[in-house]
């Protein structure tokens, strides 16, 4: 195949492996919100999930494997791939003892943490928070060095393994809510997690296969190339920690209002971050290994044209995303959430959340794409900069938004961050590789039709419905949504083909020949 053909396939297998994962993790999240609500029980669980990752990005996780692979990926693409394992072994040595004494450490103070990302939780909720971060924590290591061996198989361009392992979590967590939710109530999660990960970093070590063999017990900080990934690194230190501040922020101003505003946050979040994970996350998945060998290879224009592409087929999925969201997003929430303890009242909040969120998805779903241009091409102070203003402006707006709107103020500060600090980035772009991303007008009107188009059938088609069928039951109301969301494909779609948009061609050119036509050999 082309390289535009590798791009694409790949992007297929990543999403193929984002749908399952995705499925297992809103199912996860039904089973979480009809077993606890939007109580107490599920805002100290919140709040715990992300005291884990905010220390990645404390301890320069983030950072030192943004800076990581783009090196690792330069040596291998030399033939150099025992230089780079063994720096590899003494990234996974160093981090996996640094994550292991943070673990030990977070343990201890889980209280303070816990303080910090939740200031306005009262004294139970409080103490149920801290429980299920000491938890957590216990496992921070292998978190991390999970992160690392996935990384490490898509340097090889080897998706399905990670892929596979991003399905072990949320199932782990699935089976603990079913078998344990009556005897350990919210503390089934935690168990969960935990199983999942260690589940996972077995299923990484197995399939290394023969790689394994270049892995060394040791921690060279001498090496030149070890001291090349600091160089890069500092600037996104700050940057990471700084970028996973903003939601620690949105949070905290959460916490303050009535109990379940964190958690209507959160599903909001989680129900606009479905395009971002489902097509703009997938695809910076992919572009990073092609963009660092581009350039390694030096190959501007290559590299200019991979991006492109994954900008397309990026708009390609968010366009319609945003107009399903908004003309569905209440339905949506209704039928997946309103069960058990989840009342009206909270998907009435949750949606207000979702609404302003949705604003801004078009661009939030753009950044993590131009931040893999930025860390393959290695100018990570530019990604430094871009969270600076990002975190300064969304505490400001967050602050004046909140007193007028309420959580939809906290969710509207940030869509209106993510428009600015994006814009930042593009012009930045421009300035590097001198890209023209006017080039691509045609195309997004073209997608703009089609979207219009998909909006006005399936708003039409709903209230049609509505009028003169009664669909109370819920397994009708969820049959009846993926009906909704299929016809909306195919209409999409549809438009797009009689217009003649090549990307779609293409997409469907390597579905055809590589998938359909094997499944069917």
């Amino acid at each position: 195949m082309s390289d535009k053909r590798i791009l694409v396939f790949s992007t297929v297998i990543v999403f193929i492996f984002r749908i399952f994962s995705f499925l297992l993790g809103y199912f996860r999240d039904v089973l979480v919100t009809r077993n606890f609500g939007a109580s107490h029980l599920t805002d100290a669980w919140y709040i715990a999930s992300n005291v884990p990752e905010f220390l990645f990005k404390f301890l320069m996780f983030g950072a030192f494997g943004a800076s990581f692979f783009p090196v690792f990926i330069d040596l291998i693409s030399q033939k150099k791939e025992e230089e780079g394992w063994r720096i590899a072994s003494s990234v996974i040595n160093f981090f996996g003892l640094v994550l292991a004494g943070a673990s030990i450490i977070g343990i201890i103070f889980s209280n303070q943490l816990v303080y910090v990302f939740a200031p306005g939780f009262n004294a139970n909720t409080h103490h149920l928070a801290v429980g299920l971060t000491r938890l957590l924590l216990s496992v921070l290591a292998f978190m991390g060095i999970n992160g690392l061996l996935i990384g490490i198989y898509r340097s090889y361009f080897n998706f399905v393994v990670p892929g596979a392992c991003s399905l072990l979590v949320p199932l782990s967590i699935i089976v603990s809510i079913v078998l344990f939710s009556k005897t350990f109530g919210v503390y089934a999660l935690a168990w969960g997690t935990i199983a999942g990960f260690l589940l996972s970093f077995f299923v990484l070590v197995v399939f290394l296969g023969n790689k394994i063999n270049f892995y060394k017990f040791i921690i060279d900080f001498r090496n030149p190339q070890v001291r090349r990934i600091y160089l890069l690194m500092l600037p996104l230190i700050g940057a990471e920690i700084i970028g996973k501040g903003i939601s620690v922020v949105d949070q905290m101003f959460a916490s303050t209002l009535p109990t379940g505003s964190v958690t209507s946050l959160f599903l909001a979040n989680r129900i606009v971050g479905v395009p971002v994970e489902f097509f703009s996350m997938t695809f910076a998945t992919v572009i990073f290994p092609f963009l660092s060998y581009n350039t390694a290879l030096k190959n501007k224009e290559e590299f200019k044209s991979n991006l492109l592409l994954t900008i397309k087929l990026s708009l390609l999925m968010l366009i319609p995303s945003l107009v399903g969201i908004v003309i569905f997003g209440q339905k949506l929430i209704r039928i997946i959430f309103e069960h058990g303890k989840f009342t009206a009242y909270d998907a009435r909040v949750t949606y207000v959340a979702l609404f302003y969120l949705s604003l801004g998805l078009i661009v939030y779903g753009l950044k993590p794409i131009l931040t893999r241009c930025f860390y393959a091409m290695q100018k990570n102070w530019i990604i430094f900069k871009f969270e600076i203003i990002g975190f300064s402006l969304n505490i400001v707006l967050d602050y004046i938004l909140m007193k007028y709107m309420g959580l939809g103020g906290i969710a509207l500060a940030t869509s209106i961050v993510t428009l600015i600090t994006v814009s930042y980035l593009v012009k930045s772009l421009k300035k590097e590789i001198e890209i023209n991303l006017l080039a691509i007008s045609p195309f997004i009107l073209k997608v703009l039709f089609a979207a219009f188009v998909m909006g006005l059938v399936g708003y039409f088609s709903d209230n049609l419905v509505v009028k003169f069928f009664n669909i109370d039951l819920l397994i009708n109301q969820l049959f009846y949504l993926v009906i909704l969301i299929v016809l909306n494909v195919i209409v999409f779609f549809g438009v797009l083909f009689l217009i003649k948009v090549e990307e779609v061609k293409l997409v469907w050119q390597v579905l055809k020949k590589n998938i359909f036509q094997k499944v069917t050999a």
